[in-house]
């Protein structure tokens, strides 16, 4: 509907609103330029405050979450549930909390380590001096015959 009017109407009333391609009349209805034009559309003045508004407003661009850990989330969950309800079934007084609870102490009994882990990256104390027992500022050279002016080094 909306073509069928704009190509019944009459060109003069097409050029207030899509002007020529002519760099003298398209510089008016810049809507990137900050100044306001007396003779210019209030549309196109709403449109260059919309325009300001978007760039402001943007949001930065964050890490998208890898969905790969909501499913096995969700799969342990259900495997978890579903075996509640089976055990439910021959302890019918065994709420989800206990069972969880139970659960839970029955993995770390069985798969508890002993032995404490060494860390991936240790320092190595020897080869590597203390932090903040040097000198962490730069040290004047004085100057000598063939440089005039000090120099920090």
């Amino acid at each position: 509907d909306l073509f069928t009017k704009l190509s019944d109407s009459d060109e003069s009333d097409l050029d207030d609103y899509f002007p020529s391609s002519s760099g003298s009349e398209t510089s008016e209805y810049d809507i990137t330029s900050d100044e306001e034009d007396s003779d210019c559309d209030y549309f196109l003045k709403d449109a260059r405050r919309w325009v300001q508004l978007d760039t402001k407003n943007l949001q930065k661009r964050r890490r998208q979450k890898r969905y790969y850990i909501t499913i096995f989330r969700h799969l342990l969950d259900m495997a978890i549930w579903n075996a509640f309800i089976l055990r439910k079934k021959k302890i019918p007084n065994i709420d989800n909390y206990d069972f969880r609870m139970n659960l839970v102490e029955r993995k770390l009994e069985k798969f508890h380590v002993t032995t404490p882990r060494s860390a991936k990256r240790q320092k190595l104390q020897s080869d590597c001096p203390l932090r903040l027992t040097g000198r962490h500022f730069p040290d004047l050279v004085p100057s000598t015959s063939s440089k005039k002016n000090a120099s920090r080094k």
